[in-house]
């Protein structure tokens, strides 16, 4: 990058300007995960598709614990197998050290055989000793599985340059 100063050509590496969006993870799954009926349970994204300050936990503990303050862009997405109950729910949500910080849900109706999925994207402001995890629940009557295959389910977040 070449910059003017009063007639004077300066150089410097873009690398210096701005900043960068990491650290930044991606997680997925390697097998499917039973849930079970109306119980909120942390999703155990056990395989990194990348990490690059390997500050995502995915062998014990499931989350993500920047130690770098800031702002991340968050998203989590399930899908479940063949939702089949006539207005029954699921629900994804981020949580912020323990507790639901956002949330979203949908509502299926009748059918058979159809697989579905539910995102919740946010904003969430982390300091240094916080940490994020993916949990999810549904009222389907019994367990239900969320699928591993084809990257249906999803964790990843990255710090947003301010």
């Amino acid at each position: 990058l070449l910059i003017s100063d009063a007639g004077t050509l300066k150089r410097i590496d873009v690398s210096l300007v701005g900043g960068k969006n990491t650290p930044a993870f991606q997680a997925t799954m390697s097998g499917n995960q039973s849930i079970s009926n109306s119980t909120e349970t942390k999703i155990q994204f056990d395989t990194e598709d990348f990490d690059t300050d390997s500050k995502y936990d995915h062998s014990s503990n499931y989350r993500f614990t920047p130690t770098v303050a800031g702002k991340y862009h968050v998203t989590i997405r399930v899908n479940y197998e063949d939702v089949s109950a006539e207005d029954k729910y699921q629900r994804v949500s981020i949580y912020k050290n323990g507790s639901s910080v956002q949330q979203h849900g949908t509502r299926s109706v009748a059918s058979t055989g159809r697989d579905k999925s539910t995102e919740v994207n946010g904003i969430v402001t982390l300091d240094t000793d916080d940490y994020i995890e993916a949990y999810t629940s549904h009222n389907s009557g019994s367990s239900k599985n969320i699928q591993a295959s084809g990257k249906r389910c999803l964790f990843q977040a990255f710090k947003i340059l301010t």
